[in-house]
């Protein structure tokens, strides 16, 4: 999808979002541009061991169940490849829409997944009530966060090119970082809890959130 088209995707959230909006719009460009110049360290793709790690952490959770993947990327994540259940994946990328607004029927799906995608939202609240409601009452919230939210970084060079954070951003790339304590808060302020979770790594904190 090239660039206008995808900033079409996510210009409603303007609207709802005024104060945030600028400086996320920014934040999500140049993940979008590191993404185009830097696919392996963007998105998750296959070979990475990382990927593989949450891939076996989702394995008994997803297995035969309706899955609802946000922000996985512009291709189905490797950690969806799987012989079983069936999976609906919102991306802007692939033109499916935003977290925040998800065209879909409320109750129907078990799981919803974020990897590496909750912080990347425009506002992480309204994407999580609308992953709760379009889970059914027994769904799953799984997510891959940090352990610690980074500290903020006015710049980050990926492969060569260095990208800038907007005024406001934590770093170029995200306009809030959020560490396991934070997506815990955010969790609760919708109704679910932390039920398991493996942190073996800083960067690699898987947790599976369920409905109290």
């Amino acid at each position: 999808m090239n660039l206008q088209k995808l900033i079409d995707q996510i210009k409603p959230l303007a609207k709802r979002f005024p104060v945030l909006y600028p400086a996320w719009q920014a934040t999500f460009i140049n993940a979008y541009v590191c993404g185009e110049i830097s696919p392996k360290r963007s998105y998750s793709l296959s070979g990475r061991q990382d990927v593989e790690n949450f891939a076996a952490f989702i394995k008994p959770t997803i297995a035969h169940k309706f899955v609802i993947d946000i922000g996985g990327g512009p291709t189905a994540a490797a950690y969806l490849i799987r012989p079983n259940g069936a999976t609906h994946i919102i991306d802007p990328l692939l033109g499916t829409g935003v977290a925040e607004d998800i065209r879909t029927d409320a109750t129907q799906y078990d799981v919803c997944i974020f990897a590496t995608s909750l912080d990347h939202l425009c506002h992480v609240h309204a994407g999580l009530l609308e992953a709760s409601r379009v889970l059914k009452r027994s769904g799953k919230i799984i997510v891959w966060s940090n352990k610690e939210a980074p500290p903020r970084n006015p710049c980050v060079e990926v492969d060569g090119v260095w990208y800038y954070a907007p005024p406001g951003a934590s770093d170029p790339f995200h306009y809030r970082q959020l560490g396991m304590y934070d997506v815990q808060k955010e969790m609760s302020n919708v109704g679910f809890y932390l039920t398991r979770h493996q942190c073996e790594e800083p960067d690699q904190c898987f947790q599976e959130y369920s409905r109290c």
